[in-house]
């Protein structure tokens, strides 16, 4: 029933969680500016992986799922040592990748969660995101 009724927020106010979205992704891009920083962080990502990522059949779908992978980690990491002043907390994982016209954009989906903070339990969305068709 919980999931059910955070789909249809989400469905009625999917505009507003995609502009907090895009200010979180602009305020990254303002406020985090540091590049090498960034650069190296990634270098390092895939130098662990590399392995993975030359082996693979197609290295830059593998790349992609290394770095999701890494962030996804994070992202993990963070959620579990912060404090929340709310029930649950949604966790909406994908991979965007923006082309060019040619090529158009790409999304994947990878994860659609909610966590009830007062019992610890995490409920998957995906197959109701899916089957939503949003």
């Amino acid at each position: 029933m919980k999931h059910i009724l955070l789909m249809e927020f989400l469905r009625r106010h999917k505009y507003e969680v995609l502009l907090l979205a895009l200010l979180q992704h602009l305020f990254i891009g303002i406020f985090l500016t540091d590049l090498d920083y960034q650069m190296n962080t990634i270098e390092q990502i895939f130098l662990k992986h590399a392995d993975r990522i030359k082996t693979a059949e197609t290295p830059m779908f593998a790349a992609t799922q290394v770095m999701y992978e890494a962030i996804n980690e994070r992202i993990g990491q963070l959620v579990a040592r912060t404090r929340y002043p709310c029930k649950y907390v949604v966790v909406i994982g994908a991979i965007f990748i923006n082309g060019d016209r040619e090529m158009g954009s790409f999304c994947s989906y990878q994860r659609f969660e909610y966590l009830d903070l007062a019992t610890g339990k995490k409920t998957s969305l995906m197959k109701d995101f899916q089957e939503s068709g949003l």
